[in-house]
């Protein structure tokens, strides 16, 4: 009997052994799998996901918020047709419904996608818009002129090939209607100090600049847009840190650009 014991040990601790090597690679694949398939922005957005909306409730986030909020109350009509694209977990994507838009919210982390749907059934199931994974911004599904409104905050920075996901942004937006975007400043003095820091070694913090690597001039991201048959009406700098009297000497972190394409 005692034999037996011992061999019924020893058969559970192989299956037991076997079954979480099989769970490991299982889980390893999978994990493959969403390296190869989620482009570097997502990849590193699709961790932040559980945490995305709660940031907002600090300080950098929540002036950015109060800025962006106060500029779509602009230029949102209700009844209008907006995209938001990189809409992450849907923070503004609930203020354009809010306004009384409805549309469609995209984004590459299936995490912040997932993120998005579970507020919205939580606060408003009937929310106007649909969330939907999308492969990059570079190459959207939808057709030409299908939308009244473009939102695209801070996405721009993480894309491959920045002016060709600006360029389908153009494409899918109707004549006279409206573009808000929010781009890295080229300029800004903590974005290069923490560039630095992280470069160095002294910190293993700002690991976003490791996917993010895109940033504009202010005037680089209006001849862009200019170019892809945008007349740009507004320019405005944001940094969640720095005052806005000292952006003269102390350039700010985001560049936030109104436009209309025109007819």
């Amino acid at each position: 009997m005692a034999w037996r014991r011992m061999a019924l040990i020893c058969i559970s601790d192989y299956m037991l052994d076997r079954l979480g090597r099989e769970f490991e690679m299982e889980n390893s694949l999978e994990k493959a799998r969403c390296g190869q398939t989620l482009a570097a922005g997502a990849r590193y957005h699709e961790g932040l996901a559980g945490t995305w909306t709660a940031g907002y409730a600090k300080r950098g986030f929540r002036k950015r918020l109060e800025v962006i909020v106060r500029e779509l109350g602009s230029m949102v009509l209700p009844g209008s047709h907006w995209l938001d694209a990189g809409c992450g977990s849907g923070i503004l994507t609930r203020v354009l419904n809010e306004l009384g838009a409805s549309g469609e919210a995209i984004d590459g982390s299936p995490g912040m996608i997932r993120r998005a749907r579970e507020e919205q059934n939580r606060i408003d199931p009937a929310g106007a818009f649909s969330f939907g994974v999308v492969e990059t911004i570079e190459r959207l599904e939808f057709e030409d002129a299908n939308f009244d409104g473009v939102l695209c905050s801070s996405v721009i920075e993480y894309v491959e090939a920045p002016e060709q996901a600006l360029q389908e942004l153009v494409r899918v937006l109707k004549p006279g209607g409206h573009l808000f975007l929010s781009v890295a400043n080229y300029h800004s003095l903590i974005r290069h100090v923490q560039s630095m820091l992280r470069r160095a070694h002294i910190t293993r913090r700002y690991a976003y600049l490791d996917t993010s690597r895109t940033t504009y001039t202010r005037q680089g991201i209006v001849t862009v847009l200019e170019r892809l048959g945008m007349q740009v009406d507004k320019v405005a700098f944001f940094d969640p840190t720095l005052p806005a009297a000292t952006f003269w000497m102390l350039p700010a972190s985001l560049i936030l650009v109104r436009a209309v394409k025109k007819s």
